[in-house]
């Protein structure tokens, strides 16, 4: 029995099993890339970075069974400059996409989880059959204040407009699958305002609304000229390829390349995206419209006056 152990330990460590539940460390990589034009620094206890770079942290040992699982949260400052703004943060996991790659918002301080898992060998509690750290890659947004028109969020996707008329946008995915943030944007002459869901962006300028996706075939580019849009006010976009614009006193939808289902609305005023869907105020009443299981849904609250 003893020697049946001792060639089975053998056989464990000439796979090159990692340590999990001994004496032996895991350690993960968090890399900080700082996005934008404007200047931060970010720190945290074992962060500091004046600029883009990686820092190696340390998991405490794994409790020993059949599946371990350590988290580490790791926290981090954004330490802004007067004159920039902190849009917000693109958490991604780069081995696995963890649950937390949008919790961090606008706040200055962003916390993640590090998780680390480790299959372990029954008979031989000190091995790992298999392990696997979710490296982090923290990438926060921060703009000049002076160059900044407007911008959205949506999700793990981020947009600015920035003078003289630049569209520019980033999202959370892993860097093989950052498509929508390397697709060229339209020329913009004067925009005022951009709107972002998922893949899909669009801006309004002095010419109407123009929008964008790593997808083009998917998507209507210039919906002012398709739909004859003129005196635009306000655009919204949601996911599906779904956006709408407010001119002319009325709201334009549409989704993908064809025109969409709007509400009946009297005097449709403050057209945004509230979660997966659209609304304005009409009146004294709130109206908002989605799609549910492809199924279109509206509904009517009475409007509450803001004080």
């Amino acid at each position: 029995m003893r020697s049946a152990l001792i060639l089975l330990l053998s056989s464990v460590l000439s796979l090159g099993l990692i340590g999990c539940g001994g004496d032996l460390d895991d350690r993960g990589m968090v890399s900080i890339e700082i996005l934008g034009n404007g200047s931060a620094s970010v720190t945290g206890t074992d962060i500091d970075c004046p600029e883009t770079c990686q820092r190696e942290v340390v998991f405490t040992q794994l409790e020993v069974n059949s599946i371990a699982n350590n988290s580490r949260t790791i926290t981090v400052q954004a330490n802004v400059d007067p004159d920039s703004e902190l849009l917000g943060w693109l958490p991604t996991g780069r081995t696995f996409i963890s649950n937390d790659t949008t919790v961090c918002e606008s706040d200055p301080i962003c916390q993640v989880r590090m998780q680390d898992t480790c299959g372990v060998v029954h008979y031989l509690p000190v091995a790992c059959a298999a392990n696997a750290i979710n490296d982090l890659e923290l990438r926060p947004v921060v703009m000049n204040t002076n160059s900044l028109i407007d911008w959205d969020r949506s999700g793990g996707y981020i947009c600015v407009l920035q003078q003289p008329g630049e569209a520019q946008c980033w999202q959370s995915s892993a860097a093989r699958y950052r498509n929508f943030e390397h697709t060229d944007t339209p020329s913009l002459i004067n925009p005022t305002q951009v709107s972002v869901s998922w893949n899909y962006g669009c801006a309004l300028d002095q010419t109407g609304v123009h929008c964008w996706s790593s997808e083009p075939d998917a998507i209507i580019a210039e919906p002012s000229i398709l739909f004859g849009l003129s005196h635009v006010e306000q655009i919204s976009v949601r996911i599906g390829y779904y956006g709408c614009a407010l001119a002319d006193g009325d709201v334009t939808c549409w989704q993908r390349k064809a025109l969409a289902v709007t509400p009946s609305l009297n005097d449709p005023t403050n057209l945004r995206r509230e979660g997966n869907s659209t609304c304005v105020d009409d009146g004294t009443e709130k109206v908002c419209w989605s799609f549910t299981a492809g199924e279109y849904v509206e509904s009517r609250q009475p409007l509450i006056p803001t004080t």
